[in-house]
């Protein structure tokens, strides 16, 4: 048996949702026989005097950290700490979205003995077993001579349901509802919690990484009900986030999972922070859904000019797009749409257009980002082509908000100027406003999100 310390770096994004990668690594661990313990750095409470007093009471085998992009600098000072720690030292390995994309960039950092790329729960399992690298899949590691060694990768799991529910018994799951910044800018009850019920997704938007595949990969409804049932029993958990890609890309699949929330009798909230396929959704799926809880939907919809909709691969049925927003508007799903402006040589008038649809639209919210071309998408190499600089440490800490690439046909501070524009245009609207205001369960979370929105800049 092995001891595991698994380690969630500190990040300046005020968002704490439970570590979902690391609790699913760690399950995986716990049911293959290992002690594991989970350090989440985010809360303000937190600090790195935390990781020694972890590593010194623990003393770990191995210590994996999982990280985000905009972690970057959270992970460097880990990395730090862990190695000016005076016990023996512990087998590094760094996982998580972030590595998976710039695992030779991370095979520099001091310390770091190796990385996991893909999927972690079988990887991570493999390495604790044999503590080697040779021929592990999904791991990229440094030779004694500085060579950079990456094995193939690891096939993703086939059957979700194998995977045991993430770890919850390794965290203070209250710290986690008592943290008012949630993912999406509303929230009906404090004891939330977040599900992902499936991985992958089939479409080709440039801008998205590909850490899960493009295969749809589903649990079954009745693993992810278990799970719902299961925190709504354990924990008090009275409102699900689902996080997937994808969700509705089955319908069949997701009317099922709807449909047992209801036949289960559980009155619980469910939200989709990270986005549904508007065109996709039908009437007859919506009253579904709101039967069965939901009360909050987001939906992908980035730019409304057809060029750039063909160009960045989204596609989408704006028609659809419309029809979607207004039924769920109707029933009183409020409608966060999800816009992006300064796609690789979008001109001033597009993004106008973009500007114009959404503040026509029937939508409750709208969220409107600057487009970064992260490295590793196919944006990115696009804008590499181009002769763009791309820079990891361009989307570290704040640059992923403030967008330090533009790769539009227009200058910095017109991009700017039409974010702006597009935020007044879209909320400058008492009707919308008050509908947002009356549908909104939790009053107070929708006001610290929205100056969080408008001051945190």
């Amino acid at each position: 048996m092995s001891k595991i310390l698994l380690i969630r770096p500190f990040s300046k994004i005020p968002i704490t949702n439970f570590p979902l990668g690391l609790m699913y690594i760690a399950s995986s661990l716990e049911k293959a026989g290992h002690e594991v313990k989970i350090l989440d750095l985010r809360f303000k409470d937190s600090g790195m005097g935390d990781i020694n007093k972890a590593l010194n009471d623990f003393i770990p085998d191995t210590v994996g950290i999982g990280a985000m992009t905009t972690e970057d600098a959270g992970l460097r000072k880990c990395l730090q700490v862990i190695n000016e720690s005076k016990i023996e030292k512990p087998m590094i390995v760094v996982g998580g979205p972030h590595a998976s994309t710039y695992y030779r960039e991370i095979l520099k950092y001091p310390g770091v003995d190796c990385v996991v790329f893909g999927e972690g729960e079988m990887t991570m399992r493999d390495l604790v077993d044999k503590r080697c690298f040779d021929g592990i899949k999904g791991v990229a590691y440094n030779k004694g001579d500085g060579t950079c060694v990456v094995n193939p990768p690891r096939e993703f799991i086939p059957d979700l349901d194998d995977v045991p529910y993430p770890a919850y018994h390794l965290l203070d799951v209250e710290r986690y509802f008592k943290n008012p910044f949630v993912h999406g800018f509303v929230l009906s009850n404090q004891r939330h919690a977040q599900i992902m019920s499936s991985r992958g997704c089939p479409y080709h938007c440039v801008f998205c990484h590909c850490v899960f595949g493009k295969k749809f990969r589903k649990r079954s409804p009745e693993n992810v009900v278990g799970e719902i049932k299961f925190l709504h029993e354990k924990y008090g958990v009275n409102e699900i986030h689902f996080e997937d890609d994808s969700f509705n890309v089955d319908r069949v699949r997701a009317e099922g999972i709807f449909d047992l929330i209801i036949k289960s009798g559980m009155k619980i909230k469910i939200s989709f922070p990270n986005g549904l396929r508007a065109d996709l959704l039908d009437e007859k799926i919506i009253l579904k859904m709101k039967t069965a809880g939901v009360y909050q939907v987001s939906i992908g919809i980035e730019s409304a000019d057809p060029d750039i909709q063909k160009t960045i691969g989204k596609d989408i049925d704006l028609e659809k797009v419309g029809r979607s927003a207004q039924i769920m508007s109707r029933n009183g799903i409020i409608t966060n749409g999800f816009f992006m402006l300064g796609f690789l040589d979008e001109t001033e008038e597009q993004m106008l257009r973009t500007i114009r649809f959404a503040a026509a639209s029937p939508l409750h919210l709208a969220t409107i980002h600057k487009v970064n071309p992260f490295p590793g998408t196919v944006l990115g190499e696009q804008a590499k082509n181009r002769g763009y600089n791309i820079d990891i440490r361009d989307f570290g800490e704040d640059g992923y908000r403030f967008g330090k690439i533009n790769i539009s046909a227009v200058s910095q501070q017109t991009l700017d100027k039409m974010q702006k524009k597009a935020y007044l245009y879209f909320y400058l609207n008492c009707i919308r406003l008050w509908r947002v205001f009356w549908l909104t369960p939790n009053k107070t979370t929708l006001f610290k999100h929205f100056f969080r929105l408008v001051f945190w800049r």
